[in-house]
């Protein structure tokens, strides 16, 4: 009897550590919109590099609503979601593997243009 109790014990929970093993969080926008808008900040970050911390910081205020425009969001809320994700790093690492391989093709497509334009 003790043995069927420690069983039924068992397998209650286990069958609730299975049903928790899917995390499901309440993000305000969708993994795609959250790569998008992020490779999208990448690049404008990589465009003031090496300026004038005057002109980088109005530039990148420029940038960020331009952003928001383009893809209809609040940066604010998309920063909350990356923050939200960064709690649990099996979400976070494929989203963060999809925007490092879409940095990746676009390097590569403007390598090839600019090799392409120099008649390389």
């Amino acid at each position: 009897m003790k043995t069927k109790f420690i069983l039924i014990i068992l397998c209650l929970f286990t069958s609730y550590a299975c049903k928790n093993d899917k995390i499901e969080l309440d993000l305000n926008y969708s993994n795609q919109k959250i790569i998008a808008v992020t490779v999208d900040l990448y690049i404008a970050g990589s465009a003031i590099q090496g300026l004038d911390e005057l002109v980088a910081d109005s530039l990148i205020e420029v940038y960020r609503s331009q952003i928001e425009i383009i893809h209809d969001v609040d940066i604010g809320l998309i920063e909350a979601d990356i923050e939200s994700l960064h709690a649990y790093p099996s979400l976070y690492k494929p989203i963060h593997k999809d925007i490092l391989d879409s940095l990746s093709k676009l390097d590569k497509e403007v390598l090839i243009k600019t090799n392409n334009l120099n008649g390389k």
